[in-house]
């Protein structure tokens, strides 16, 4: 063979084995999700950003093999029809949670990544600008999947399974049967992917913030009595709740009586946090919450009480 045919073998070769590296790094690239959808910021601030933050993601989002969404249920579950308030105002807390959070910047990529969508959470001291951004791209599955987060008993993502296409929302955030609402200027809502800006587009952040924190007041209200009245009784024992963020030291089954009583009183609000599996999520209002001399908790903002006392920190003890 002459030294002409060796070396086109030799190039040829060369060239093969090129283009498998370039396919191979093609492969496993990222690509951006930057979207061409409409933003209240501008182009210029947003390329600034894409350099401050790095918004790239897998080209293929894993969802766990448990779940499978269902476009559209055949009908709406008895024990919904029959409970509706409770269902959509829960979900109506879940998307006020996890919007504001995106936007105060509570809610980051060091506090939480989403498995089940390809919403863009910023990072830890993002600027405000790009928190906005964030806020405007992420979508109902996520605010769904975040309130599941650490939850024992309920998964949001099944609960609301194939059943938003039942419901709308108004232009204030509220959310209602579809068949039930009068208001002929609510808006049908349909799957996961709905960004929850259309939700609260026209809504006033801070009535938002409020409606939020009068649903957490609520819930810690319940929760601190179940959790105080459950270590008093020894219905909650050490070991039949995962502790995760608090040290709240429980009794077990052969605790003196008058042990589990003092036990209760130095438990703490992120005791019963914990015990609904809402720590994460309700710890970064706990300054905007406070509680009347009866110990009830309200919103620091509620204007019909004046001797509220505010919680530092989520270690106030349910009994003084």
């Amino acid at each position: 063979m002459n030294k002409t045919k060796i070396a086109a073998i030799i190039a040829a070769c060369a060239v093969v084995m090129m283009s498998a590296c370039v396919s191979e790094n093609t492969d496993n690239s990222t690509v951006s999700t930057y979207s061409p959808e409409e933003t209240s910021v501008s182009v210029a601030e947003s390329n600034s950003e894409s350099k401050e933050e790095s918004i790239t993601k897998p080209v293929e989002v894993s969802v766990p093999d448990e779940f499978s969404r269902i476009a559209k249920l055949d009908s709406v579950p008895g024990y919904i029809s029959e409970n509706i308030e409770y269902y959509t105002g829960t979900l109506e807390a879940i998307l006020r949670l996890y919007y504001l959070g995106i936007l105060d910047g509570s809610i980051n990529r060091a506090t939480f990544t989403s498995k089940t969508t390809d919403d863009e959470i910023p990072q830890k001291n993002a600027s405000a600008e790009y928190r906005l951004y964030c806020s405007e791209h992420i979508s109902v599955g996520g605010a769904l999947e975040y309130f599941t987060i650490d939850s024992t008993d309920e998964n949001y993502l099944e609960m609301y399974n194939g059943l938003l296409p039942y419901l709308c929302n108004d232009m204030e955030g509220h959310i209602f049967l579809y068949s039930e609402s009068s208001n002929k200027t609510v808006l049908q809502m349909n799957s996961y992917d709905e960004p929850v800006r259309h939700i609260f587009r026209y809504a006033d952040n801070s009535k938002l913030e409020y409606e939020l924190l009068k649903y957490t007041s609520d819930r810690l209200n319940e929760a601190v009595g179940s959790y105080y009245s459950g270590i008093k009784t020894k219905k909650i024992l050490s070991g039949t709740m995962i502790q995760k963020y608090t040290s709240d030291v429980l009794p077990t089954s052969t605790t003196d009586d008058k042990v589990a009583v003092q036990l209760a009183d130095a438990s703490t609000l992120g005791g019963a946090m914990e015990y609904i599996c809402k720590y994460k999520q309700f710890s970064p209002l706990i300054t905007k919450l406070g509680y009347d001399s009866s110990g009830v908790i309200y919103p620091m903002s509620d204007k019909s009480k004046s001797d509220l006392i505010s919680f530092k920190n989520t270690s106030y003890r349910l009994k003084k």
